[in-house]
């Protein structure tokens, strides 16, 4: 969460792991496999449509379950981090469309180990990128123009 000072100039704020926040993660996530499941039952995989709907749920479900799991692990880690949730939030989302992408392949038959070295390397870098983005909104400068260039 960012907050604004007397002078301006935004900064973190601090928020202590929240159990609510967490619940409402393993509720989504539950609801996506429960989804997930339904289509696995029902649909039968034969067209491209059929694969989306294998996969959309397959990666709500992956993307919060994950999260949760970051959450709740950084929460023993250090209790007191700035914007845990979002960064679970985004390593989580991560490592789902890693894993969602791999998958996709994998049924596909056009699977190979080149294809996980770039999804994976993908994946840290979009990482790299958020991180960034986090650290340069929480410094304590002035605040950023928003201009298009």
């Amino acid at each position: 969460m960012l907050e604004r000072d007397s002078l301006g100039s935004r900064h973190q704020v601090s928020t202590p792991f929240e159990t609510p926040r967490l619940v409402a993660l393993l509720v989504c996530g539950a609801i996506a496999f429960v989804v997930w499941i339904g289509v696995v039952w029902t649909v039968p995989p034969q067209r491209l449509l059929t694969y989306l709907a294998f996969f959309v749920p397959m990666f709500a479900f992956s993307a919060c379950f994950l999260a949760a799991l970051l959450y709740w692990l950084s929460s023993r880690r250090d209790n007191a981090s700035p914007s845990t949730l979002g960064q679970s939030v985004r390593e989580g989302g991560i490592m789902a469309v890693v894993l969602v992408v791999n998958l996709a392949f994998v049924s596909g038959h056009r699977w190979s180990l080149p294809t996980l070295v770039v999804t994976a390397g993908l994946g840290c870098v979009l990482e790299l990128i958020g991180r960034y983005r986090s650290a340069k909104e929480g410094n304590a400068g002035a605040p950023r123009s928003k201009s298009l260039a």
